[in-house]
């Protein structure tokens, strides 16, 4: 009797083991079918967003694509504008250059007007440096083309000896303790066919010493022999020196 009763309790214990093992395992096959449901879910809405952001950055894409053909236009539409530009400028430069140059070629102008064109020593010396290497530079201690700009304004240091030249050297003008702008019209008066100052009326108008006006005069003057030059234009007078004066 004890082994029979044992024998159908353990049979009963074999049968709720069995009964909780396949309930455990439906459970673990809802639960894996609910997860995949979801992964399913989950993997379609992420497909979906995939493809509303492929389609939103293709729209973006397509849009970049007609901004940049855009701003290529007019890119090209600005170069030629700018070509257009850069040609009515050099036009524009030619004839200040060529007006300026006539006036300053005018041998009959008042102390006033020369003023409006050399009011002060910058623009004198924006002038000679203007001139003096409008055709290019050459270095004076090794005659290399090369530049680059000097700390100083108005200079030029050769790019391969390191020498440094300034606007005026070489020039009637180099080194001369009268302010600039005053020599140039004391080199004017040279050449000038009207409103014959003297000395004492010239110092008077540029507040200067007379033998001071008297001795830039003379080099001027000077100057002139020294290249042979007998009828003086004002290029003759500024540009740069055939002889050295002490």
């Amino acid at each position: 009797m004890e082994m029979l009763l044992l024998t159908l309790a353990l049979g009963d214990r074999v049968k709720i083991l069995k009964d909780n093992r396949d309930r455990a395992l439906l459970r673990s096959l809802r639960q894996a079918e609910a997860n995949a449901l979801l992964k399913d879910k989950v993997n379609r809405e992420l497909e979906q967003r995939v493809d509303e952001r492929t389609q939103e950055l293709s729209k973006k894409n397509q849009l970049l694509l007609q901004y940049n053909q855009q701003i290529l236009e007019k890119d090209e539409e600005i170069k030629r504008i700018n070509s257009i530009l850069d040609k009515d400028i050099w036009k524009l430069k030619s004839q200040i250059k060529e007006n300026l140059q006539a006036r300053i070629t005018n041998k009959r102008m008042s102390y006033d007007d020369f003023k409006k064109i050399f009011p002060d020593s910058t623009a004198c010396l924006r002038y000679l440096e203007q001139i003096k290497w409008e055709n290019g530079f050459s270095c004076k201690a090794c005659e290399h083309i090369k530049f680059s700009k000097s700390s100083k304004v108005f200079h030029r240091r050769c790019s391969r000896c390191g020498h440094i030249e300034s606007a005026t050297a070489g020039t009637i003008f180099h080194g001369i303790r009268l302010p600039i702008e005053k020599a140039f019209y004391l080199s004017y008066t040279v050449i000038a066919e009207h409103d014959k100052l003297t000395l004492e009326e010239l110092s008077q108008l540029l507040d200067l010493r007379v033998n001071a006006i008297s001795s830039f005069r003379v080099k001027v003057k000077l100057q002139l022999e020294m290249k042979g030059i007998h009828h003086p234009e004002w290029e003759d007078i500024v540009l740069e020196r055939s002889h050295e004066l002490n």
